[in-house]
């Protein structure tokens, strides 16, 4: 094997370890949150552009030692030059099959260490890496580095170790496009307004800032969570920014006949503050662009294409709309299933309809005017 160009180099991202390592702890370190393949130097296309993967963690673990101790992978001491080894890690530790990297933290170790050396790691298959992860000049030693090391694509690693000496491999997770195992979920954590963001410039049909889709259960396709009593929080926020086409801000859609499953689910748990479970928004001019849209595409049955409930008697509103002028101040208002709302001849609620403003209809008006006299607010003809 060649002598490596530098020393303590990784083959990627890198964080260190403790030097002084005791051989038999399992530490935890520092990971980069998201990994990249390398790629070859010159102009790319953006058909060559992919998103870095996202890192995620395992509880530290050993997966080699050369000393034994009850290792899953052992195989005795190194014996230096062109001793080579490769090592398929899953399903060892819990990592699944198809990682692309793998976040590990490698130790050299005596006895039996007789000169100075250094360690390469790389995927199986692939180029001898021209820096080090590890280098010693004095025996007997013990170093440590930890490294992230790309995989063949079924989790394969080669591992040369240029001098005599035992090895010690941990591993605390993993780089995946998607979590492969039911225990695994990728987390979005973030203080300001937003943990996670969608947006679509696209005019498409279906086009959608945030997508989610469940097909079994009483399961969410999205469900977005906001626990801030400051006004403007929203635990989903979709934004469809073209003002013309078919654009969706937030779109969700569920399989399951079972009661309860939703398409999209917002909640916001904060009892103060004017939060938001849901929220759309639309800068289109055309018609019928909407901040929310809801159909019920069912031939038959009772479906409902936007449902809204309250569940307070002293002032909730099941679904409430205003009209803003340029200023954003209110003109008009009107609310559906309301416990607010105070009628002009002062009566109050409860209101299946009501209206702050002009109420007005377009076609049969299905309702009869109480007459002024009758007490019980039948009209006067009523034979009852």
């Amino acid at each position: 094997m060649h002598k490596p160009k530098a020393l303590f180099l990784t083959l990627t991202a890198v964080s260190l370890a403790s030097v002084a390592l005791a051989a038999d702890a399992i530490p935890n370190w520092a990971a980069p949150a998201v990994w990249s393949p390398t790629r070859a130097e010159g102009v790319r296309t953006l058909s060559d552009a992919t998103p870095p993967l996202p890192f995620i963690g395992l509880p530290p673990c050993r997966i080699i030692d050369t000393r034994g101790n009850g290792a899953p992978i052992q195989g005795g001491i190194f014996t230096g030059g062109s001793d080579v080894r490769s090592y398929v890690i899953p399903p060892i530790c819990g990592v699944p099959s198809g990682v692309a990297a793998v976040s590990l933290n490698f130790t050299i170790t005596g006895p039996g260490q007789t000169t100075a050396g250094f360690l390469l790691a790389w995927p199986t298959g692939g180029a001898v890496p021209p820096v080090s992860i590890l280098n010693w000049d004095h025996v007997p030693a013990q170093v440590a580095n930890a490294a992230v090391v790309p995989t063949n694509g079924a989790g394969s690693i080669t591992v040369n170790v240029s001098a005599p000496t035992h090895l010690i491999v941990d591993i605390n997770g993993y780089y995946a496009s998607t979590p492969t195992t039911s225990n695994d979920f990728f987390s979005v954590i973030n203080s300001g307004l937003y943990a996670i963001y969608g947006q679509t410039s696209n005019t498409g049909a279906f086009a959608a800032g945030v997508y989610g889709t469940v097909t079994a259960g009483s399961a969410n396709g999205v469900y977005g969570n906001s626990s801030s009593t400051s006004d403007g929080t929203a635990g989903v926020f979709g934004l469809a920014s073209a003002t013309t086409g078919k654009n969706i801000g937030v779109a969700g859609e569920t399989d399951s006949a079972s009661d309860g499953t939703r398409g999209v689910f917002g909640v916001a748990t904060a009892t103060t503050g004017t939060t938001t479970g849901v929220r759309g928004d639309t800068f289109s001019t055309s018609p019928n662009a909407r901040g929310v849209f809801g159909v019920s595409r069912a031939t038959a049955g009772s479906g409902i294409g936007v449902l809204g409930v309250t569940g307070s008697s002293t002032g909730g509103i099941g679904v409430a709309g205003q009209l803003q002028n340029s200023a954003g101040a209110a003109i008009d208002a009107g609310a559906l299933g309301s416990a607010f709302g105070v009628a002009s001849d002062s009566t109050g609620a409860l209101w299946g309809v009501f209206s702050a403003g002009n109420l007005g209809a377009m076609g049969a008006n299905h309702f009869v005017e109480p007459h002024s006299s009758d007490p019980r607010g039948w009209p006067a003809s009523n034979p009852s």
